[in-house]
């Protein structure tokens, strides 16, 4: 008996959840490619210096089991500026010397505090595409990267060009879905989120074990569920950061064609 596919496939990034907690009717848009493309943009030229740096330090780590030294992981990370800086488009939120000199401080900063704290990583940059749940009617995979594999923990750089709010951090101790995808995915159930900004180092640690892994199975099958009804929107939310010209690609056809184009 020949068995019957699933009539629905579902592939998320974690990025793309992270996406449906700020506002599913932006994650629905992005989800059905009616977004338009992001454009390069100051923070993700400083995030993406930053991690490249880290990434090939940690690559030369594994390599030869050899530390490289802060002058040579401060100039990779300065010619990944330039490389990303350069890009067609880019929209500079701040200045590119204040970008550039955070990518500076940043880097200086994890080799300072944070690289005293790490062993000698088993990977970097580990892409992963796994299937969470299928049955006769879906199959539901998730795909993400993780930055940073060691023994048995996770570790995931971020670069915020403010610092986070104290206040802030229990929620994403409570509900960061980045920790549980990457725990279920790779089946380690140690993860950190550290945060390179000025002045301080900011980490949080999380342990994530089945039972939270079968929250998150049910959370995905409740987002598949509402996008396979096909329904013309979703719920927007306001009440978060993303909602704003700055930020959401959606604007002008969604609230702002009630508020214009700078309301705030």
């Amino acid at each position: 008996m020949k068995v019957r596919a699933p009539r629905h496939e579902h592939k998320f990034r974690q990025s793309f959840l992270n996406q449906w907690f700020l506002c599913p009717e932006s994650a629905r848009r992005k989800h059905l490619d009616l977004m338009p493309p992001e454009t390069n943009n100051s923070n993700l030229v400083r995030g993406n210096a930053v991690h490249g740096a880290i990434e090939w330090f940690g690559g030369e780590w594994i390599e030869t089991n050899r530390l490289p030294d802060a002058g040579d992981l401060i100039e990779f990370g300065l010619n990944e500026f330039e490389l990303f800086a350069n890009e067609d488009g880019t929209v500079w939120h701040q200045d590119a010397e204040q970008v550039e000199g955070a990518v500076r401080g940043n880097l200086d900063m994890w080799y300072t505090e944070v690289l005293p704290q790490l062993d000698r990583p088993t990977d970097v940059e580990l892409y992963f595409n796994k299937v969470l749940y299928e049955d006769n009617d879906r199959v539901i995979r998730l795909s993400g990267t993780c930055d940073w594999i060691q023994d048995e923990w996770l570790v995931d750089w971020k670069n915020p060009s403010k610092a986070p709010r104290k206040n802030e951090m229990w929620i994403k101790h409570r509900s960061n879905l980045q920790s549980h995808v990457y725990t279920w995915a790779l089946e380690t159930p140690k993860f950190s989120l550290c945060h390179l900004s000025q002045p301080d180092v900011a980490w949080t640690h999380m342990e994530r074990g089945p039972q939270d892994h079968a929250a998150l199975t049910d959370l995905c099958l409740s987002v598949a569920i509402q996008i396979e009804a096909n329904l013309p929107s979703a719920i927007q939310q306001w009440d978060s950061w993303y909602c704003s010209p700055k930020w959401c690609g959606a604007w002008d056809t969604c609230r702002g064609k009630f508020l214009g184009e700078d309301p705030f």
